[in-house]
Formats: C-alpha cells, sequence, structure tokens
C-alpha cells in the first residue's frame, strides 16, 4: 500500500513538473545586463530577467499596461524601460532587482527607448513630439532635461551609444519591420552621428551614412573593437549581420560600405538584437523564443527560460454586455431588433429593452444578419464550419439551418427576398458570383458572374436585383439591374465614378444611391425607374424588360415597372453639399430621405424630400450609422458611438436608446484561435498573388496559429 503510494505520488509530482517547466514563448526585447549574467526582456507585458544562459526568471512589474524594451544602466543598478501606463508610451526607471519605477518622460507623443549612454547620465530615444518625423533625442536621468539632437526629413529610430560616447549610431527611414523583401528609397539605413558632451554642453557633427543596402538594416549595435552588427534582408531573410564601423571623425563617410559578413542563418526573421558590454554575445528573438549567438565563432542557441505566471484574467469571461453592438437590424414590424455583440446574434424588444434573447451560441463569429418578411427567421452568415457560409435561425426556437455549402468560396451579405422564399447573397473572394438559394428546397441559383460584384438589393416585389459591380481597369462601381432568376444585367448609371449604398424605396419606383460622381464628393442620387409621363411616346413599353414569371404560391407584390430607355439620363443629384453623405435610409411612404454628414467637426443628422428641396438639420452632435426607418415612419434607429442603439424621433426630433443587456461566456482561447483563421482565411482568398509569393500558406497557419 505504501509502495502504490509512493508511486502514485511521485508520478504526481512529475505530471506538475512537467507543467510547471513548460518553457516561455513569446519573450521580446531581451538586453543583456552589464556584467553579460542576466537577461531582461518582456514577456506578459511586463518586465522579466533571466539567467544569460537560460533557467528561471524572474517577474520585475506586474502593471496591467504594456511594458516593453528594458535598458540596464552601465553600472548594472537599473533598467530604464518604456511603457504605457500613461496612455502612451513613456521612459520609465526602476532598480535593477525591482521596486517602484519612476516616470521619466511626460509628453503626449510616444518617446521609443534607444540605449544609456557610457557614463550612465544619459538615454538616448527617438520621438516625433515636437516634429513631424521621430528624430533623436537625449535625455538627462538625473534632472529630466530632454534635448533634441536632430531636425531630419524622415524617420529616425533605434539609437544606440558606440562604447566611446563619440557616436550615436541609428537608423534613417525605413518601412515598417514586418515588411519583407522591401527595396526602394523608403529603405532603411543606418548612420551615425558624431556628439561631444563636456558637462552641459552638447554638440553633433554631420551624419555619417555607414550603408549603402537597397534594402531595410536595422537594430545597429556597435562593439568595443569597432564592429558594426545590425540586422538585415540581403540574402532574403532578416539576419544578423557585421561590418567595420568605417571612417573616423573628420574622415567623411566615403563613397560606399565596407563589405558586410552575416552572422547568423536563421530562415525568418531575426528581431530586437541586443549586444553584450563587452561585445562577445547578442541575445534577439526568434522563432517565438530568445537566442544567444558568439560574435566570434559558433552556433547560436536557443534560450530555454521558464517564466511561471498566472493568468491575468480568466480563460472563459462572463460578460453582460450593454454596448459594443457592431450592427443590427429592425424586424419588419418594428417590434424588435436583432444585433451582434462579440459575434453572437441577440434580439431585444424595441419598447422594453432589458435582458436580452440570445439566439446564436458559437465560439466562431455570426455576423451579416437580414430579418426574413415574416419576422420569424435570420439569415446569417457564420464561420462554424470552417468556411464563411449562409445560415438561417428561428427566432423562436433557435433552430439552425444551414444554406449553402462551398468549402472553396465564402459567402457574404445575405438578404431575404420580399416574397421570404430566398436568401440572395454573394460568392466567392472578389464578389465571384451573385447567387441566390431556395430555403425551401435548398435550390441554388447564379443570378449574375463576376467578378467584382459588390453590394446588391431585391426590388420591393422581388422581381429584380439591383447590384454594383467594380470595372477592374479603372475602379469604377456601377450600378446595374437584372431579373431576379438571371438575364443580361443592364447598366444603369453609366458614370465612371464609384455608384453603390443601393436602396429601392418602397414604392419601387426609384432607386436611391450615393456616388462620387461631383468633383468626388460622396452625395445622394436619386434614379426613376420609369420616365415621366409627358415624356413616354409611341415606343412606350418596348423598352420594358419582364423579369420571369414566378413559382405559383409565392406571395403576391406590387410589380415594379422599369423603363430601360436611357434610363442612366433620368438620374438626378439630390444632396449638393461639400461634404461627403453617409448612411442614409428612405421613409416607408418613399417621401423623405434621413441621412448622415459631418459638415464640420461634429456629425449630424438631415433629411431631404425625395423630390427635391431644401435640407433640414435632425440632429447634431450625434455619432449614427446604418440608418432605419420604423413600419410607420416615426422613428429612426441608427448605431451610435460605442455600440449603443438609439432612435431619433419624428417629428419632434427626440433621442432615445434601446437599452439591451446581452449575456454571454467567452473563452478567450477560442476566440483568439478564431480571430487568427479569419485573418489567415481572408489573406488567402483576397491576396492579390493567388500563389501567395510562393509561401506555403497552410503550413503558415500550423506555424503561427495560437
Amino acid at each position: 500500500m505504501r509502495k502504490a503510494f509512493v508511486a502514485i505520488f511521485l508520478v504526481f509530482v512529475a505530471v506538475a513538473t512537467a507543467q510547471d517547466l513548460e518553457p516561455a514563448r513569446f519573450l521580446r526585447y531581451p538586453a543583456f545586463s552589464p556584467d553579460g549574467k542576466q537577461i531582461a526582456f518582456s514577456y506578459m507585458g511586463d518586465i522579466w530577467v533571466a539567467p544569460a544562459e537560460g533557467g528561471n526568471a524572474i517577474r520585475l512589474t506586474v502593471h496591467p499596461a504594456h511594458d516593453i524594451r528594458p535598458r540596464f544602466s552601465p553600472d548594472g543598478k537599473w533598467i530604464a524601460f518604456n511603457s504605457n501606463r500613461e496612455g502612451n508610451y513613456d521612459i520609465f526607471l526602476m532598480p535593477a532587482k525591482g521596486g517602484k519605477p519612476k516616470r521619466l518622460t511626460y509628453h503626449s507623443a510616444d518617446d521609443i527607448l534607444g540605449d544609456w549612454s557610457p557614463d550612465g547620465r544619459w538615454i538616448v530615444f527617438s520621438s516625433n513630439r515636437d516634429h513631424r518625423f521621430a528624430q533623436i533625442y537625449l535625455l538627462e536621468v538625473e534632472t529630466g532635461y530632454v534635448r533634441r539632437l536632430t531636425s531630419d526629413e524622415t524617420n529616425l529610430h533605434s539609437p544606440t551609444f558606440s562604447p566611446d560616447g563619440r557616436y550615436i549610431v541609428f537608423c534613417r527611414g525605413g518601412t515598417s519591420w514586418w515588411r519583407k523583401g522591401y527595396r526602394g528609397s523608403a529603405n532603411s539605413e543606418i548612420w551615425r552621428l558624431p556628439i561631444t558632451i563636456e558637462g552641459d554642453r552638447i554638440a553633433t557633427g554631420k551624419p555619417e551614412r555607414l550603408t549603402y543596402y537597397e534594402g531595410n538594416d536595422w537594430f545597429p549595435m556597435v562593439s568595443p573593437d569597432g564592429t558594426l552588427y545590425f540586422v538585415s534582408d540581403r540574402t532574403g531573410v532578416f539576419n544578423i549581420w557585421r561590418m567595420p564601423l568605417i571612417g573616423t571623425r573628420g574622415e567623411g563617410r566615403g563613397t560606399g560600405e565596407s563589405k558586410a559578413e552575416q552572422v547568423t542563418n536563421h530562415g525568418d526573421r531575426v528581431l530586437y538584437p541586443n549586444l553584450s558590454r563587452d561585445g562577445k554575445f547578442i541575445v534577439y528573438e526568434y522563432d517565438f523564443s530568445l537566442w544567444v549567438v558568439p560574435t566570434k565563432g559558433g552556433e547560436p542557441k536557443r534560450l530555454t527560460i521558464f517564466a511561471p505566471s498566472d493568468e491575468p484574467q480568466n480563460r472563459l469571461q462572463r460578460l453582460a454586455l450593454t454596448s459594443q453592438a457592431t450592427e443590427f437590424a429592425l424586424s419588419p414590424d418594428g417590434k424588435q431588433i436583432a444585433f451582434v455583440v462579440r459575434g453572437e446574434i441577440f434580439v431585444v424588444n424595441v419598447e422594453k429593452g432589458g435582458e436580452a434573447k440570445r439566439i446564436t451560441d458559437h465560439p466562431y463569429r455570426d455576423f451579416d444578419i437580414d430579418w426574413s418578411p415574416d419576422g420569424k427567421k435570420l439569415a446569417f452568415v457564420s464561420e462554424r464550419d470552417g468556411n464563411r457560409e449562409v445560415y438561417i435561425v428561428d427566432i423562436r426556437t433557435r433552430e439552425l439551418k444551414r444554406l449553402t455549402n462551398t468549402p472553396d468560396a465564402a459567402e457574404s451579405n445575405p438578404k431575404w427576398s420580399p416574397t421570404g422564399n430566398y436568401v440572395a447573397f454573394v460568392r466567392g473572394p472578389f464578389g465571384r458570383q451573385l447567387c441566390w438559394v431556395d430555403v425551401n428546397t435548398g435550390e441554388e441559383k447564379v443570378v449574375v458572374e463576376g467578378p467584382l460584384i459588390g453590394e446588391f438589393a431585391w426590388s420591393p416585389d422581388g422581381r429584380w436585383i439591383c447590384f454594383n459591380r467594380r470595372d477592374p481597369a479603372n475602379n469604377v462601381a456601377d450600378l446595374y439591374i437584372v431579373p431576379w432568376n438571371g438575364g443580361e444585367p443592364v447598366n444603369v448609371t453609366r458614370m465612371p465614378y464609384w455608384n453603390g449604398s443601393i436602396v429601392w424605396t418602397k414604392d419601387g419606383k426609384n432607386i436611391v444611391f450615393r456616388s462620387n460622381r461631383t468633383d468626388y464628393n460622396v452625395d445622394i442620387y436619386v434614379l426613376p425607374l420609369e420616365r415621366p409621363k409627358e415624356k413616354l411616346d409611341e415606343e412606350e413599353g418596348e423598352s420594358e424588360k419582364k423579369p420571369q414569371e414566378r413559382k405559383e404560391g409565392e406571395k403576391k407584390l406590387p410589380e415594379v415597372k422599369i423603363d430601360f430607355t436611357d434610363i442612366h439620363k433620368r438620374i438626378r443629384r439630390l444632396t449638393a453639399t461639400v461634404f461627403n453623405e453617409g448612411s442614409f435610409a428612405v421613409s416607408p411612404d418613399s417621401k423623405t430621405v434621413v441621412f448622415v454628414a459631418t459638415p464640420v467637426d461634429q456629425p449630424e443628422i438631415w433629411s431631404v424630400p425625395l423630390e427635391g428641396g431644401s435640407l433640414t438639420r435632425l440632429a447634431s452632435g450625434v455619432s449614427a450609422s446604418q440608418l432605419q426607418f420604423s413600419p410607420d415612419g416615426n422613428r429612426i434607429y441608427f448605431l451610435s458611438t460605442g455600440g449603443t442603439i438609439r432612435y431619433l424621433t419624428r417629428p419632434a426630433g427626440s433621442l432615445g436608446s434601446v437599452n439591451f443587456t446581452a449575456r454571454l461566456t467567452v473563452d478567450r482561447v477560442v476566440e483568439l484561435q478564431h480571430m487568427f483563421d479569419e485573418g489567415w482565411r481572408l489573406l488567402k482568398e483576397q491576396f492579390y498573388d493567388e500563389k501567395m509569393h510562393g509561401v506555403d500558406w497552410d503550413a503558415m497557419r500550423e506555424k503561427y496559429r495560437p
């Protein structure tokens, strides 16, 4: 019995130890201590230190803000670091063994820490605190005195002192560090600035260029023997390189760089290296870990660092949200509002508000909601089965039905037909097809072949579909009308500008849309579908196209008549303001258009008669999008600041809110995985090169997926 107990105990200890000793990943911004015995780094948003050979790390900061870029003082007694605990990235100082940090910079711009001066009196950093571009500054640690050293017409960053204190070596220009393979005039070059500090007198010389590579050179470091180390993608991948720190003060910069020599040969990018004070080792980020490489020969070594820590928050988050809605849709009877919060669909009573009924419950995002005409179901898009597909859900029973199954092409923008028998949607990346599916039989129909089909809208009788399609040659987006069951689309705008935001009036007589056809200013336009009676002649009726008849038993709706003769010439401009019109809605009686605009410095809601006339301001200082009228036209609902749902009454102009409480439990790990999957999939579908520049995109997913 005793032996069995001991055996069980040892197994338990072994399992617990294995769990505790899981090496930490995503360690960032490493820096050697002056004696080379410790490495400081950022992990989980805090500053830690660990033995230089690896092992157990000690946490020094525990603030909920983001603490990064630690740097030991030359005497090893202090650590300077960046933190956004005051809103932006400032420079802070704390004892190397831990303690309360002291704030050193107080500007609203980000002050990005670079390096200590060899005597420990100064810290060099980069900031755009008083310049259009980031420049190089000195900070006196004891007094907080700051002095700008440069005035360049491009960004300067990553400053570091040479060991003798005679130069500040820095990067000039450059694209984002995550951009691979860039070649051009915006590349990052390494320069040095001669500097003399005598007491309170600071003098700088003429900056000297050190590298002449057409790509990006990053993160300069200077060793005591005068060698310049840096990161470059000269062989296609960012690795560590070295070259002599050529020239001396007064000799000029010469006409080119010395021959560079590669130090590391990793297959993926190296980031944020730091050179030990004696110049013998470089620590850097690679493959989610910290690595150390000897500078005088030897293989790089991955450091095994353990940083046991409690989670800063629970994996399962139980939320009761009263805002953060990303979209909403008013039910056809105007009594309920469906909305999306954190990728879940809820429904709430318009008048009562309060506790919202959760309609969907899945870790993956549900969105693009649209009510069925009878108000009993919602159509939406979800990735719950691995791809963006169209679903419908019964509001009362929450019964779910999948309508599409196309693993090779994502669906978007589902919209019910007015009869309630069909759901139309756009299929494939870049608008490959406009389709509909019969919700009863599952029959699918391709109405129009793309590509580059964008938005669309059913006519009020369900016999026509208006959509916009972009011309790939000139980025023009025209409106087209096509019979509901397919046929030849007719271009009804014929204007080489953007035309979109399609809305049919309820009476079926007009299409209202936005366009930037006048001086690229976005205004609202009206397209009458029939010619005025006084202009009809003996050819009347010959230009009218008849859509295919519907099936027996379908809901009967008023017929929409369209006269295609010179239809594009009937378009008239409804608004002619100097500011861009945003979201808009047409009243149920088809007489008024309400829209959002920002004339000066605050958003406003305006109205204008559909037949034209004076504009009327309805509300000012109200952020509004996704405008929707109530069925009686007495309220205009909209999405407002922070994802709240509000409304504006007519004609009183008073504002109200639809208050809701949406309760849900979020698994943070699964949510992050889905966010990654969605981003990965969107890039795969929409990247301009189908071959992904030769990158194995599936392998990238396996490598980086959390």
